[in-house]
């Protein structure tokens, strides 16, 4: 499960993960970018997550696996905002 923290540091991509996911191709968030969501996905996934700069599949798969669990962390974040709410309504 991704942090806020990582979650924060994502935010700024989120556009680029919705058009992986919901239009099904990838725009090129740049190389720092890059290089920030492999080393927040390596990190959350826990694997040694290889990654080929200048290939377009392997950037789109990450911008669909690692936008697939920014919007998951992203849900559980805000549901528990909302418990947390709640409780001190």
């Amino acid at each position: 499960m991704m942090t806020a923290e990582q979650v924060k540091v994502l935010e700024p991509y989120e556009s680029f993960f919705n058009t992986a996911i919901r239009s099904r191709y990838a725009r090129y968030p740049g190389e720092i970018a890059i290089k920030k969501i492999h080393q927040i996905y390596s990190e959350v996934t826990k694997t040694n997550h290889r990654l080929n700069a200048g290939c377009s599949n392997c950037i789109f798969r990450l911008l669909v696996d690692c936008g697939t669990l920014y919007f998951k962390a992203k849900e559980e974040l805000e549901k528990t905002k909302k418990k947390r709410k709640k409780k001190s309504k």
